[in-house]
């Protein structure tokens, strides 16, 4: 294997002497890939013999809509009996419009139960959620990370998400997800006045947006940190001042106690609201980091991880996935772990002081 020049890397060939793989010099890191653009995939060509299908699993299937119209329709029956019984049902018979009017409300039976459904799928449950970009690559990588963290969540917590969604601002509803995932990438579009409406609106009844910008290899690369993409977006948006994570913020300490908070990469600075209102119970309106979160979360529908990792701290993965449970769990549960790990000073304030205590975990310690 030779090594490429960088300014060769994009068009160099790949052969027996440059075969695709990670090619490193110091920090500076480069993926030779055997796909040069993902994003733009032919389709197999019809071959002889051969049927096509698509991946599919089984799902788990509402049975309210069917339950619902059957039991419609045995009201209906049991009134048209009832009605018999009584004799009232040739007084009925001479008044068609009132009949008319039944037969109506029993057809309908149906698409009412199926509307029921549908407003429950749409209400009911939690969901963690995604800004679609248009990019397909990148919301493809959005959806496996946040169904990784479901997974995390399921198997570690009490809370159990269904399955993550993609929605687009302006278009669906933003207020029933307690936060969504943008992946923001350097030739991100501005928004719209719609968009830009329903964003605002969304933080300010209390949603969260965590902007990942995905870029703290370019850093380590020595490349340039401005960030076009994530600058027009946040031209039309209410983002409040931000600074970076304090050693003592509840992120670090809403279920795990975390000292770092990475994913693809480990290093990259996280920045919250500066003053989070009381309104919000603490709860940060917009998180902005660049350490691209659902490359280390990602997962397949079998649950088995999909992503690359730079591995610069040991088990990154392992606390990339315990950083995506934190921020779940901060998002739905607010400020109530602020005081957490001081307990041993508020028992003591209360006149407890000689009350034997455990020693209070370490955050150098994520373990415990």
């Amino acid at each position: 294997v030779l090594p490429i020049a960088d300014g060769q890397f994009v068009t160099t060939p790949i052969d027996g002497a440059h075969p695709p793989g990670y090619y490193r010099q110091g920090a500076r890191r480069k993926a030779l890939n055997a796909v040069r653009n993902p994003d733009v995939l032919s389709t197999i060509a019809k071959l002889p013999n051969v049927k096509r299908k698509g991946y599919g699993q089984r799902h788990a299937t509402s049975l309210t809509a069917i339950l619902l119209a059957i039991g419609l329709v045995m009201l209906f029956i049991d009134a048209l009996i009832s009605l018999a019984v009584s004799g009232r049902f040739k007084r009925l018979l001479k008044r068609p419009a009132i009949l008319g009017l039944l037969l109506a409300g029993l057809m309908a039976a149906p698409n009412i139960s199926e509307a029921q459904t549908a407003l429950e799928a749409d209400t009911l449950g939690l969901h963690l959620a995604y800004v679609i970009t248009g990019n397909d690559r990148l919301d493809r990588q959005s959806l496996a990370g946040l169904r990784g963290v479901t997974q995390e969540l399921t198997s570690r917590t009490t809370v159990e998400p269904n399955e993550p969604r993609g929605v687009i601002p302006g278009r669906d509803t933003l207020a029933i997800y307690p936060l969504l995932y943008w992946p923001v990438s350097r030739d991100a579009p501005a928004l719209d006045a719609e968009q830009s409406r329903a964003l605002n609106a969304y933080m300010n009844s209390g949603g969260t947006i965590v902007f990942d910008t995905m870029d703290e290899g370019d850093r380590i690369s020595g490349l340039s940190r401005t960030h076009a993409g994530l600058t027009r977006i946040s031209e039309s948006l209410d983002i409040p001042a931000l600074s970076a994570i304090s050693k003592d913020h509840v992120l670090t300490k809403a279920f795990f106690l975390l000292p770092k908070f990475p994913g693809r990469w480990a290093n990259g600075a996280v920045y919250v609201d500066a003053n989070a209102i009381a309104a919000r119970d603490g709860v940060a309106s917009v998180i902005v980091g660049s350490n691209d979160w659902a490359s280390a979360w990602a997962v397949n529908e079998q649950g088995d991880f999909i992503g690359s990792l730079d591995e610069t701290i040991p088990r990154q993965r392992e606390m990339a996935n315990r950083f995506g449970v934190n921020l779940v769990m901060y998002v739905l549960s607010g400020s109530y772990k602020a005081d957490q790990v001081h307990y041993a000073a508020i028992l003591e304030r209360l006149g407890t002081s000689g009350t034997s205590m455990q020693k209070t975990p370490s955050v150098e310690d994520p373990d415990r």
